[in-house]
């Protein structure tokens, strides 16, 4: 009788032991399932989220577009083109004057023209800091997860030129960086459309950027070098 029942809870044990084994593979398989799907499929969303941006970033509606970028974000985190698109896009809605508004096709062509803004006829009220702000930390971004995207990096400079001075807001360090950058590149690489036409536009915000600071010995130098170079 008494064999019986050892018997009997055995069996029981055994059953328990076969679901909980059963309950455990099952568990690894859907773990494996949902890291195949997320690779396959998110990653496919996240493209055509970003698409999505780039249209409504061409229609000019600049928040749309931050709203499709931000969602592609989501899903792909370290996507670098939707955080400088999202960056461009921010860009675009800080800058009041209609004349000086980013196309995200060739971005890093409006660089001159956004130094020479600044430099000429920038008034801080032609501005919104908050999108500016945001548009930074989003090039922040993309610079973080691309450290070779240059055009990003461009940004950086150009934004902090806009912004406020400060201990953290240093346009000429950011612009030196990027030149120090390109340099370092192979030659052929650094003669290239469009990373000479980069090049041509830090150097030039370098400048301009000593003239922020108050530095105008430091900025004629500066400006006097470039115009050597040319």
């Amino acid at each position: 009788m008494i064999g019986s029942y050892e018997e009997e809870r055995q069996n029981k044990n055994n059953k328990i032991q076969v679901v909980i084994a059963c309950v455990s593979i099952v568990g690894l398989a859907l773990g494996i399932y949902n890291q195949w799907y997320i690779q396959t499929f998110q990653t496919t969303s996240a493209d055509e989220l970003i698409m999505e941006g780039h249209i409504s970033f061409d229609k000019k509606d600049f928040k749309k577009a931050v709203e499709k970028y931000d969602m592609a974000l989501r899903v792909h985190e370290s996507d670098s083109n939707a955080w400088r698109s999202k960056g461009l896009a921010l860009f675009n809605l800080g800058i009041g004057n209609e004349s000086v508004k980013i196309n995200r096709h060739r971005a890093y062509s409006y660089a001159k023209e956004l130094i020479d803004y600044y430099n000429l006829s920038y008034q801080s009220t032609d501005v919104n800091q908050e999108y500016l702000e945001r548009a930074l930390a989003s090039f922040m971004k993309a610079y973080d997860y691309n450290p070779e995207d240059l055009e990003a990096l461009l940004y950086i400079g150009i934004i902090n030129l806009y912004l406020p001075s400060s201990p953290n807001s240093v346009p000429a360090k950011w612009f030196d960086e990027l030149i120090t950058k390109i340099n370092r590149l192979p030659i052929y690489v650094q003669e290239k459309p469009p990373v000479n036409s980069i090049k041509d536009y830090a150097q030039y915000g370098k400048c301009v950027s000593f003239l922020k600071m108050g530095q105008k010995e430091k900025a004629e130098g500066c400006f006097g070098k470039t115009n050597e170079t040319k």
